[in-house]
């Protein structure tokens, strides 16, 4: 399908975002500079994404979920551990949802909704918990059991894909490489601060958690770009800057959602591409006629 224009014209836009990427290689101290891409800016975003999936609380019912089930909402031993097991099976058949969702309603989209359900979820256990009869327990837990659903739709999978789709070419393994670290080190720290936070507070440590996950909402919605179904050179025109001036994240971010801004970029990418081609068959024509003159 080499013929097909449709692949001539992503072929053209590949290469181009390779030659302009090939001009400045990046190293570790490029992570911390803007660059004329908003490159930290962009390192940043990444990085809050993997912090935010973890200050959701996901972890808290992954990697605690028999102690919560004991110690905060009451049940048995036994109970617990059949509970949790169960729970990290329903984890699993609502991973299958993303498979769907992913690509059909952005990333902006699905980060909120996801934090909007983690946060109801949360608050709504924070109240039964503390309400503390046995009828209320059981009822947190169908609550912690849709917690987990309303992550896997917003902030599983999601969070993967967003930093490589986010990030510059020359950031994208060193900044990919700070996201990830981002996400193993508030995982430890949720982790680690859950069972005294149990033992102290009790039902507000849900709280806690539902706060986190409201305040993620507007974070995204004013600081996060929309990169879904968004070619990645086109992302790199997105956050260029615009007439000598840095683009603000807010411009940024209403820029990613506007389709006609979007069509423009693509349409100017897709010049710049042919430009490039033509000037490499105009050198590789100048090349040829200097070989023929010097083989004569």
């Amino acid at each position: 399908f080499p013929e097909d224009p449709e692949i001539q014209k992503e072929t053209q836009e590949i290469l181009y975002a390779i030659a302009v990427e090939a001009k400045d290689v990046g190293s570790w101290s490029d992570v911390f500079k803007d660059n004329g891409i908003n490159g930290f800016s962009r390192v940043a975003i990444a990085f809050s994404a993997n912090a935010f999936q973890q200050l959701g609380g996901c972890n808290v019912m992954s990697s605690l979920g028999p102690y919560i089930f004991e110690n905060s909402i009451g049940l048995t031993n036994y109970q617990s551990l059949l509970v949790s097991g169960g729970l990290q099976v329903f984890y699993f058949l609502s991973s299958l949802i993303p498979w769907y969702t992913i690509d059909r309603f952005g990333r902006r989209k699905l980060f909120m909704l996801g934090s909007a359900g983690m946060g109801v979820c949360m608050m709504m256990s924070a109240i039964l918990v503390g309400i503390g009869t046995k009828a209320c327990g059981y009822g947190a837990v169908v609550f912690l059991h849709l917690f987990q659903t309303c992550f896997t739709l917003g902030w599983q999978s999601n969070v993967w894909a967003y930093p490589s789709e986010l990030l510059p070419m020359k950031l994208r393994l060193r900044g990919g490489a700070l996201a990830v670290a981002s996400q193993w080190i508030f995982t430890f720290l949720v982790v680690e601060i859950t069972p005294p936070m149990i033992e102290n507070i009790g039902y507000k440590s849900y709280i806690i958690f539902a706060t986190l996950n409201f305040l993620t909402i507007p974070i995204v919605y004013y600081t996060y770009p929309e990169t879904s179904k968004r070619p990645l050179e086109v992302i790199d025109l997105l956050f260029a800057d615009r007439d000598d001036e840095r683009s603000s994240i807010w411009k940024v971010v209403k820029d990613s959602t506007n389709p006609e801004f979007i069509k423009e970029l693509e349409r100017q990418l897709e010049e710049q591409a042919e430009q490039l081609q033509q000037d490499d068959q105009v050198l590789a024509q100048e090349k040829a006629k200097l070989q023929h003159l010097e083989a004569v």
